[in-house]
């Protein structure tokens, strides 16, 4: 058996972290190694389905494209993500997303995990764990979790950049607006202009 490990800390909540995990067809625009992601039957907007997906893997200047289709299945309730590669080179191949909080008292640290497994390579064990598992499984399965780290990253920053913005705006209203309603000058030009 052929089996792979990646693991990668996002500083962010498991609901952001699950959202790019899932959204695979964002993947091309956001990761670069990405090609295209397409989803060949199946609803995408629930990311379920048979899914095929095209990447790279760099050797310095040479770019070795990959292919594989695979049935994607997501559980929301658990935050998982799975894999049955049913065509490409990686046939049989299990590929498990996992996300489980680093500190279960705070949601702002993720651990993402994916594990490959396959069980019967039609290839020489040696060959599949070696070649196909070290040096393309697990090259591409870290590139794709360092990329969604730093997007997952930035989206939770944006969000609590915006939830401030959005706080400050509402306590600057609230603070201002009582007592410019109330003021001595308020009530004055009501006076003046007949306004009670």
């Amino acid at each position: 058996m052929m089996r792979t490990y990646n693991e990668i800390t996002m500083q962010c909540s498991a609901d952001t972290a699950f959202q790019f995990a899932k959204q695979v067809e964002s993947w091309p625009e956001l990761l670069s190694h990405y090609r295209s992601v397409t989803f060949r039957q199946g609803d995408s907007s629930k990311n379920n389905g048979l899914v095929e997906m095209a990447a790279v893997r760099p050797f310095n200047r040479l770019r070795w494209p990959v292919r594989w289709t695979s049935q994607m299945e997501v559980n929301e309730s658990r935050r998982l993500v799975k894999y049955l590669h049913v065509r490409g080179v990686t046939r049989g191949m299990e590929v498990e997303w996992r996300l489980e909080r680093e500190d279960a008292s705070q949601d702002n640290s993720v651990i993402v995990s994916i594990v490959h497994r396959w069980r019967q390579p039609p290839f020489g064990r040696r060959l599949a764990a070696g070649i196909i598992g070290r040096l393309f499984v697990h090259a591409i399965a870290q590139r794709t979790l360092q990329g969604l780290k730093r997007h997952a990253e930035h989206a939770e920053l944006l969000a609590i950049s915006d939830r401030k913005v959005r706080l400050a705006e509402h306590t600057e209203v609230n603070e201002y607006r009582e007592p410019i309603e109330n003021s001595e000058w308020t009530k004055e030009a009501s006076t003046l202009y007949g306004q009670h």
